[in-house]
């Protein structure tokens, strides 16, 4: 097994976008990992789909950046990033199993949002995917249905998301959805912050909605969900739609106020060891328990590091979740 390494930068790199990058994939009969590396800080606006056909944890297909140019937690400019002002797509589609993306700063702009844009989306049958490291924001979406990662049907294999800050879509933070069929979602999602996300009726930073006789089983540790656009806080919702649908919430050690349930199918609870902030909202002014952050005043300038304070319950203490087994390509 060899990583054939390849930079993307606007004007040295072997290539100058992304989806020419990805359109050269060439796993050598699957046994390579073909990894593009962007080396600038130059805001790519272009819709890019993966779609090259990871073959297995030994052969997949990587974007990510450059440490020179790595964010540091918080979207602006300067490092590594893609800025999608376009409409009616995805800035990055995963439509092939086995990708991972990591320490991207992805943001959808621009007055033109269409219907299902999201900074992500992992299609159906796309399984053994990570997610990592990231910051996915919308600063202007208006359209009801946009999310920062959709989730499609996967497999016995997980979407694994860690380590990322997710705000700012108007319908959820990580969605997971299937509306047909028998198939399953799973995703692992774990130290991850989504706020600030949702405004509608059945929205919320993290969003199940199942329809059929689908199942899906969200996954969540040591993380914060919480906080809503506008409306009644929804910080996790669960919506089994039909009879025969099924969602499930599991997972320990998280900061989440409220999870709401909905439809006629079956709405599973088995979080534990959870914590709730009595005011219910992710901000930056320690008074009483809560989920306090470094800057928490407008979209494009929030900052989700964790204020030192005693009344910040997200300091308090997770679990353990090394040597996990994720089933993804690490």
């Amino acid at each position: 097994m060899a990583t054939v390494t390849k930079t993307i930068h606007k004007t040295t790199g072997d290539y100058s976008t992304i989806a020419a990058w990805e359109a050269a994939t060439n796993l050598n009969s699957g046994a390579d990992i073909w990894k593009g590396v962007i080396s600038d800080a130059a805001a790519y606006d272009e819709a890019v789909t993966i779609n090259a056909g990871g073959t297995g944890t030994s052969s997949y297909i990587w974007l990510t950046a450059d440490s020179a140019v790595a964010h540091a937690g918080v979207a602006g400019t300067g490092h590594a990033r893609m800025n999608y002002t376009g409409t009616a797509t995805d800035a990055i589609e995963i439509a092939s199993s086995f990708v991972r993306v990591d320490w991207l700063e992805i943001q959808r702009s621009g007055g033109s949002f269409g219907n299902s844009d999201e900074a992500i989306r992992v299609s159906s049958g796309a399984d053994d995917v990570l997610i990592d490291y990231c910051i996915l924001w919308a600063a202007t979406s208006t359209q009801s249905d946009t999310d920062g990662i959709y989730i499609g049907a996967s497999a016995s294999n997980p979407v694994n998301v860690s380590n990322s800050v997710i705000y700012g879509w108007v319908r959820g933070g990580i969605h997971l959805q299937q509306f047909s069929g028998n198939n399953t979602v799973v995703v692992n999602a774990d130290h991850n912050t989504v706020a600030y996300v949702g405004q509608g009726t059945d929205e919320a930073p993290y969003n199940l909605n199942q329809a059929g006789t689908a199942t899906s089983t969200l996954n969540t540790y040591n993380s914060v969900a919480m906080g809503r656009i506008s409306g009644t806080n929804r910080d996790i919702h669960l919506f089994a739609q039909n009879a025969s649908s099924v969602c499930v919430l599991a997972g320990s050690h998280n900061a989440v106020n409220s999870v709401t349930t909905a439809g006629a199918g079956t709405n599973t609870q088995n979080q534990t060891s959870s914590v709730a902030a009595t005011d219910g909202v992710v901000d930056s002014a320690p008074a009483t328990a809560g989920v306090y952050v470094t800057d928490y005043t407008g979209v494009t300038t929030f900052d989700f590091t964790p204020v030192d304070h005693a009344n910040n319950v997200i300091l308090e203490a997770g679990t353990n979740r090394q040597g996990s087994d994720r089933k993804s390509v690490v």
